[in-house]
């Protein structure tokens, strides 16, 4: 699990657990003025909402639904809705979330960094199931010394090195539109990609040439426009030949299948494009443009590290209508009725 680094005063929990404890104190009992004596801590809530926005390469709202449900006793007693917003952002060191929890008017906010998404939606379930049943974080996580297992327990401000570094902050009562509204709503984030491309069946030989797509990308699904050019190949025709070279455009929704830190897009859609034939040489000099028109499938994999990825994938693009050329009365040419492709490259994701 990646270790969870706090962004002020440059100090570091030595493990999940004192975060978890940090975190489920600083949201029960945020620090109090000193003119004012602390608040009472609130009862503890019967259910939640949560409205998480992350990067895809992060676990969903769902993911955490079933880490806070693993974590909750389903016999135990609460009164209330807790409200949870989180909203992950990728930066040059990884990844930051910006934590808001809501309960009967008060406010509580939280900022962590971590390398890995998946410490900053552990953190996140564990602060849920605090809230809702302390018990649960406490045999979920390990302290790291008495001083904070006390502390979780003590009424008053928090004062484990988590809650000294994390920025909280108790404000009035928040108007019923700040309020989440829907468990898991996240909104799409913008994706860019070039690869290099290799296909064999579209041209003569094996052909490559540039591929580039554009699209939106949801934790589980991604949408996609890409297009592609293919090399010119020759074809030989007597004392002369032909160079044939293909450009397609398409379109795809692909199922994002997350394992680990890994993404596998399963995609399906539809291609069209021109193939075009100029013969060279001493023949009679011609030019002709054949369209293609067919069904794509393709299974991929991919890696993020914040906003830049990595991207290979595997495609079959079937022929509904291919070209075909003849020269001199003679078939010369036909695409193979299934192409296939091998491609590689880099993906960039807006914030």
């Amino acid at each position: 699990m990646s270790r969870l680094v706090p962004r002020t005063h440059g100090r570091t929990p030595a493990a999940l657990g004192s975060l978890a404890h940090g975190l489920f104190v600083t949201v029960l009992a945020a620090p109090a003025s000193e003119s004012s004596p602390p608040l009472p801590p609130p009862p503890f809530a019967a259910h939640y909402t949560l409205a998480w926005e992350a990067p895809p390469a992060c676990p969903d709202a769902s993911s955490i639904a079933a880490k806070v449900g693993a974590l909750l006793d389903p016999d135990a007693q609460g009164e209330g809705v807790v409200a949870v917003r989180g909203q992950v952002r990728a930066t040059s060191e990884g990844f930051h979330l910006a934590l808001e929890t809501e309960f009967r008017g008060r406010v509580d906010r939280r900022e962590l960094t971590a390398s890995q998404c998946d410490a900053l939606a552990e953190a996140t379930s564990l602060v849920i199931a605090g809230a809702m049943q302390p018990a649960a974080t406490a045999t979920a996580t390990t302290p790291s010394d008495a001083s904070t297992d006390e502390a979780a327990h003590a009424p008053g401000p928090a004062t484990t090195p988590v809650s000294a570094t994390a920025t909280a902050s108790t404000v009035t009562p928040a108007t019923a539109d700040r309020l989440p509204r829907r468990p898991g709503t996240q909104r799409p984030i913008a994706l860019v990609r070039a690869a290099a491309m290799l296909e064999a069946g579209a041209l003569p030989g094996l052909s490559g040439g540039p591929h580039v797509a554009i699209g939106i990308a949801w934790p589980r699904w991604r949408l996609e426009l890409h297009g592609a050019y293919l090399a010119p190949r020759r074809l030989t025709l007597g004392d002369g030949g032909a160079r044939l070279m293909a450009g397609v455009v398409g379109l795809r929704g692909c199922r994002a299948v997350r394992v680990r830190a890994f993404e596998l897009p399963l995609c399906a859609g539809v291609e069209a494009g021109v193939v075009r034939a100029v013969t060279i040489g001493p023949i009679e000099r011609r030019l002709r443009n054949e369209p293609q028109v067919g069904p794509l499938v393709s299974a991929g994999l991919a890696r993020r590290w914040g906003r830049v990825g990595l991207w290979v994938a595997a495609e079959a693009v079937g022929r509904a209508l291919g070209a075909a050329f003849t020269f001199a009365g003679t078939e010369r040419f036909r695409q193979a009725p299934v192409s296939a492709r091998l491609l590689a490259g880099i993906e960039i994701f807006g914030p």
